[in-house]
């Protein structure tokens, strides 16, 4: 990995960045690249336009998110032009981080920092997927303020949970919607002389 620290002035501010070269991930990326690139445009060359579709809709969805890298046209069939410049400009920045930061730091700390960033917007991502993540459309802000309460509480109690199998090994056989649907199953049940035991449901 290549570590370059740059000095940028955006009007009156002064921003320093670390700029980090990787160049495997360069290597790696410029492949996928240009693999996907050809992909599309050998499929939206074949393609046939039928008498329902528009020879645009049918281009936006091949080559999206690939538009800004060709032009079309389309005359009986579709003819395909590479957009050179947009094309070179997109693999420049192959295998290239940018992280820019206030204060007096060295490269690894900067990337450290960055990545526990990182790390905990994928734990908030999961946990999001995991409550549904559906948009927030309620009346009233007491009503959206109840219902963001309860994602949060919801979301605290699987990562109790999440941390308790991580530590006792369960992880590796469960995920956590895996475990809760086998908990599921089972029903405390109270006897006449005062116990309880846990016992399985079936189906009967």
């Amino acid at each position: 990995m290549i570590e370059v620290k740059k000095n940028v002035k955006i009007g009156n501010v002064d921003i320093s960045a670390w700029v980090y070269c990787y160049p495997e991930r360069d290597i790696s990326e410029r492949t996928v690249f240009y693999y996907s690139l050809k992909e599309r445009m050998d499929s939206l060359s074949s393609h046939t336009v039928r008498k329902w579709e528009k020879p645009r809709d049918v281009y936006d969805d091949i080559m999206d998110p690939y538009r800004n890298f060709v032009f079309f046209r389309y005359a009986g069939s579709f003819h395909i032009r590479i957009r050179d410049n947009a094309i070179s400009q997109r693999v420049n920045r192959c295998g290239i981080t940018v992280i820019a930061f206030t204060g007096d730091h060295d490269a690894e700390f900067v990337l450290s920092e960055c990545r526990k960033l990182g790390a905990v917007e994928k734990l908030f991502i999961s946990s999001k997927t995991f409550m549904g993540g559906e948009p927030l459309r309620v009346h009233g802000i007491n009503v959206l303020r109840v219902e963001m309460f309860v994602n949060l509480i919801a979301i605290a109690i699987r990562s109790r949970i999440l941390a308790y199998m991580r530590s006792s090994g369960l992880l590796k056989k469960y995920s956590v919607e895996k475990m809760l649907l086998e908990l599921h199953k089972l029903r405390k049940v109270l006897l006449h002389d005062g116990r309880d035991i846990t016992t399985e449901m079936t189906r009967k």
